[in-house]
Formats: structure tokens, sequence, C-alpha cells
């Protein structure tokens, strides 16, 4: 289950279903969430019929969930002794306050490579250890830890037509430094 980069206090959930074949009496008895992870869930039973039994399981993030990436894994306990724990994996990010960065690039070629600097919100040093998101997002070169600046390659896509990419680009101690939202227009002129 991915939450994606998520704003501060925010509380999005999500829910997905489990879907059992076989004895009528196979329930999920217990959801056991890590001790400190920035989520709850529960499971509700979804249904019950001849062949099957099925429950949805919600999570749910944290109004207090602290920046950073996080990834857990929640146990469903069941009473079927051939498959007693049932793994569940979350994960997803939490931001800081502002850290999201829009860079708008108005109308570019296609097919085209293009070098950006975008300058982070805060105060004092950070070291990029990596970026994650859109395939066509990287890091242009080695970033300089005394900086508050990123440098972006970014490929424009090859079709007409706007676009908008999304990458999370994290910094040193495992915290999330920011998630830059790059939007354009691919104009063949």
């Amino acid at each position: 289950m991915t939450f994606g980069h998520v704003g501060p206090g925010k509380t999005p959930s999500d829910a997905v279903t489990f879907d059992h074949a076989g004895p009528h009496g196979w329930r999920i008895t217990d959801v056991a969430v890590p001790a400190g992870a920035p989520f709850t869930a529960a499971a509700e039973e979804a249904y019950r019929k001849d062949g099957g039994v099925g429950y949805r399981v919600k999570v749910t993030l944290k109004k207090d969930a602290p920046p950073g990436i996080f990834q857990e894994t929640i146990h469903l306990k069941t009473n079927d002794p051939t498959a007693v724990r049932l793994p569940l994996l979350v994960h997803g990010s939490v931001l800081r306050e502002n850290n999201f960065i829009s860079l708008r690039l108005g109308e570019v070629k296609p097919g085209k490579t293009l070098i950006r600097r975008v300058a982070f919100p805060g105060t004092g040093p950070f070291k990029v250890v990596g970026i994650d998101g859109h395939v066509r997002v990287t890091l242009a070169a080695k970033q300089l830890a005394q900086a508050r600046t990123v440098t972006l390659q970014i490929d424009t896509p090859e079709e007409e037509g706007p676009f908008r990419y999304e990458s999370l680009i994290m910094a040193d101690e495992s915290e999330v430094a920011a998630v830059v939202v790059i939007e354009g227009d691919v104009t063949g002129k």
C-alpha cells in the first residue's frame, strides 16, 4: 500500500481487500501495527458467502506523523493455522511544512534535455542523497552539501501536449527535502 508524498498534518486513508477462498469460518482476528508507525489500521469483514470471505483493511495516516520516509509492515493475524500472519507493506513519505516546490517550464520542445536549478525553502545546508519519482527527472550533477539548491536534468516528452512530473528529493539522515512538481507544455514549434 503506497501513500506517496503527503503534506504535514494530512490524514489520508487507503484500503485493500483480502479475499479468501476456502472454509467459511476463516477470519482476520487482529491487525498488528508496528509500535511507532505513523498510521493506524483496522480490518472489517466485507463479505461472507459460500466458498469465500473478504476483509477490507483500512490504513489511515496519523495527523501528527513525523516528517520523513516510512516503510512498515502490518501483520494481519488469522485463525488459519497454515497462514497465521499475512503481511501488508505500507510506505510513503510525510513532507515538512512548505516542502512542495513548483517548477513551471512553460512551452518546451519535444525530446529535449533541460537543466534547471531549484531553490529549497528553509535554512541551513543539507546533503542530497537521492531522487525518486519520474524517470525523466534526474540529478544533473554532484550536489553540494553547503547549498540550498539542487540541479535537475529534465527530459521533455516526445509527444505534444501538457505534462506533469513529480519527484522526491531526499536529504541526509533519511529526511525528505522536498517534492518538486514540474509542469510544462510540449509544442512542435
